[in-house]
């Protein structure tokens, strides 16, 4: 049965608030960073060059904080009366202000400006994010392509058909085991690739916020087995390239190539799996970022299977395929690939 959501009749109010997000996600949005109870944060609403503000775990759960660098505040406090001391305002409208920084969507004053996230985005909770997650549900609802949408990924040389056929979603909300952690805004696009898992008949999501922060970028739980693009490639012919990620491997289609992705550079897939590759295409090559990471794992990886591997020049100053066409074009892209699985396969040839 379809979940129906319809958080505009809902008023502001603390209680309603509290339903939407937990204390420590607020917390964590205006603190800017993950939080713990052994260590002093920064005041958000003054001047704080020795950290002063700590926070403490009531009996019943509530999460207090208290700033012993000001006179002022001289007793512990809940988290709405953090969020009056940064915004210089009464109960009210430091609920009207929650509502509207962090993307709520309940019934309130718009008209508030948002000085601390421009991008209204939700910023998940330490629990919500660490590197487990596949035991996680994540619920998402989607809605029709956006204008900002279609702008996004054509700079990507990528239409809506495409992103159709590949399962990119443009998503209006999501969810993590219950919990609200992401909404859409004009700012802070958010988008879903979904993944079915045919062994265990199970779907897992993908969570892409191309414009967030570092931090609240990414939000998955799919499993590792899952290749990216696997069940879009179309078989036969030379060559099948492995790439980085599900946006790369959209680009290199838009191109011509075939391409798949595990789920990170830091993922390798089995040798197993490549052997197959290799039988049914009869060339496999690494294309990795341009940088660090992704020239250690394309070299682990490319001397455990005896794999070719290329990288854009770093004369171009982009690190992937993706950068590449955004600043140079479709057809700028198709040619320096040509030019460098020749020039790879010349230099193995020597």
């Amino acid at each position: 049965m379809k979940r129906v959501y319809d958080f505009g009749k809902v008023p502001v109010s603390k209680e309603s608030i509290l339903e939407k997000v937990t204390e420590q996600q607020i917390y964590e949005f205006y603190l800017g960073e993950s939080i713990f109870f052994n260590k002093k944060y920064k005041s958000p609403y003054r001047e704080d060059n020795n950290p002063s503000l700590s926070l403490m775990v009531t009996a019943s759960g509530t999460i207090l904080w208290r700033d012993w660098g000001d006179p002022y505040r001289d007793r512990a406090q809940d988290i709405f009366n953090l969020v009056m001391a940064v915004k210089d305002c009464p109960f009210s409208q430091a609920l009207q202000y929650i509502n509207t920084d962090m993307g709520l969507g309940l019934s309130g004053d718009d008209s508030l400006t948002n000085g601390y996230a421009p991008s209204r985005m939700i910023i998940p909770t330490r629990k919500d994010i660490i590197a487990d997650n596949n035991d996680k549900v994540i619920e998402i609802e989607k809605q029709t392509y956006t204008r900002e949408d279609r702008n996004y990924w054509a700079k990507y040389g990528i239409d809506l058909g495409t992103l159709i056929r590949f399962n990119v979603f443009s998503v209006k909300y999501v969810w993590l085991d219950k919990t609200l952690v992401r909404v859409y805004s004009r700012n802070n696009p958010v988008y879903a690739f979904k993944f079915n898992d045919r062994f265990v008949n199970k779907t897992f999501y993908k969570i892409y916020c191309p414009l967030a922060n570092k931090r609240a970028k990414w939000l998955t739980n799919a499993k590792e087995n899952i290749i990216q693009g696997i069940d879009q490639v179309e078989f036969g012919g030379a060559p099948l390239i492995i790439t980085k990620s599900l946006k790369d491997v959209i680009v290199l289609y838009k191109m011509g190539y075939r391409a798949i992705a595990p789920q990170s550079e830091n993922t390798s897939i089995s040798s197993e799996k490549i052997n197959r590759y290799k039988s049914m295409f009869g060339k496999v090559i690494i294309f990795y970022d341009n940088d660090e990471p992704g020239i250690m794992a394309a070299d682990k990886f490319s001397k455990r299977d005896n794999l070719d591997k290329i990288f854009i020049p770093i004369e171009y100053k982009v690190k992937d395929i993706s950068d590449y066409v955004s600043r140079y074009g479709l057809s700028a892209g198709k040619q320096i690939i040509k030019t460098m699985i020749t020039n790879a396969s010349l230099h193995n040839n020597i």
